[in-house]
């Protein structure tokens, strides 16, 4: 039953494996589909429109995570630093907002850099070929200094995906899960000393023209050599999905996926159709927050805990995940 849900989600989503631009003369998707790498060139100076782009990093342990986000939405960009401590329940974000931004983000996730030097935040993200990333990070109350490592031939999730609201929008996304850390994470007494044997990371990379308004459900973990992405919600309505199982460097796709919960403390279960996927994200710390800045606005529910289930992959295999750590959130962005 998986395999026959895989082949009828990817004759939805054809698999892009011809490298070319991103975008024709009109600004407009040359081809729509899912790919492993990304192979699609995307240039700003082909968007007729506001681009929204960014750069999102996370690096988890059982106990801890931090998050960095380096987003330009046109109007106005954000640099944000979170750090989440699941054992003592301390959450701690700091935020830079920047109007009229001009921050150049790269073209693509596989060079060029990125570098923030603020009044609070001071963020560099350098790419070292074949695929490595250095992640440099310092605020009143953090430093970081991570090297994100992966294999060059493992797979990315990748979805070129245009939008139901008009021809002129499109979100061009890469992620890439588990990525290997090496490095330290300091805040105040608690010395974070990561390998990939005790943490994992993820990139979550884009570049589009989006809706003025949108909901998006999200969640990720990983056990091992084992990852998964799951979304729901936005494109993932319109039958573009990036529900993907990265295990030993290999994507396994799955179709459409639900997303269950009551309350951000309880349980989120998230459930393919056929039932092949079930994981149930069991929190030790969740997170609400709203911000209308008029011209940007925000509300965020997000849980972080552990997840828990079975993953029948499309060659008869099937995973068992027990306690690994990731999250699952809810967010709308009028942006």
């Amino acid at each position: 039953m998986p395999l026959l849900l895989v082949a009828a989600a990817l004759a939805v989503q054809p698999e892009l494996t011809r490298p070319g631009p991103l975008l024709d003369g009109d600004g407009q998707l040359v081809e729509t589909g899912w790919a492993r790498a990304p192979i699609k060139a995307y240039d700003r100076a082909q968007v007729p429109g506001r681009a929204k782009e960014w750069d999102n990093f996370n690096v988890w342990t059982a106990d801890h995570s931090l998050a960095v986000t380096v987003a330009d939405v046109g109007r106005i960009g954000l640099v944000s630093v979170t750090w989440r401590d699941l054992a003592t329940g301390e959450l701690v974000t700091e935020r830079e907002w920047i109007p009229f931004p001009r921050l150049a983000l790269p073209p693509t996730p596989g060079q060029g850099h990125v570098r923030h030097d603020g009044d609070r935040i001071d963020v560099a993200i350098t790419h070292h070929p074949p695929d490595r990333r250095r992640l440099q990070v310092t605020t009143p109350t953090l430093t970081a200094d991570v090297w994100l490592v992966r294999d060059a031939h493992d797979d990315s999730i990748v979805l070129a995906h245009p939008w139901a609201e008009g021809p002129e929008y499109f979100t061009y996304s890469v992620k890439q899960l588990p990525l290997d850390p090496v490095g330290t994470v300091q805040r105040g007494a608690v010395t974070l000393t990561l390998t990939p044997d005790s943490a994992f990371g993820v990139m979550d990379w884009g570049r589009s023209v989006r809706p003025r308004e949108g909901t998006w459900l999200w969640g990720f973990g990983a056990q091992g050599d084992v990852g998964w992405n799951l979304g729901g919600g936005g494109p993932a309505d319109q039958g573009w999905t990036q529900n993907v199982v990265v295990v030993d460097g290999v994507a396994h796709a799955f179709g459409p996926v639900t997303f269950t919960w009551d309350d951000p403390d309880g349980p989120w279960r998230v459930v393919s159709d056929d039932g092949a996927l079930d994981l149930v994200l069991t929190p030790r710390l969740s997170h609400k927050e709203a911000r209308d800045l008029r011209v940007a606005a925000t509300d965020i529910t997000q849980a972080f805990g552990s997840w828990s289930g079975t993953i029948a992959l499309d060659n008869g295999r099937v995973l068992t995940i027990t306690d690994a750590p990731g999250l699952a959130e809810q967010v709308y962005n009028r942006w």
